[in-house]
């Protein structure tokens, strides 16, 4: 029982929050949330300033000038 409830968290852990598959060349933002960096590009491409909004808990995140 145990081990399931650790698989589950293991598997969500493994997921990226935008596009709910596993992720594909993570990033880590500095608040922590890890995303794909296909999936952080398309957010990007919404809002060219160079910032973003994490799409977990919305801190604006400023992005290096080559990302």
């Amino acid at each position: 029982m145990a081990s399931n409830a650790i698989s589950d968290i293991t598997d969500k852990a493994l997921v990226c929050q935008v596009c709910l598959e596993d992720f594909k060349q993570p990033k880590i933002l500095p608040c922590f949330h890890t995303f794909c960096q296909p999936c952080l590009e398309r957010l990007l491409a919404t809002d060219p300033v160079g910032k973003l909004s994490c799409p977990t808990c919305k801190q604006d995140v400023q992005l290096p000038l080559r990302g």
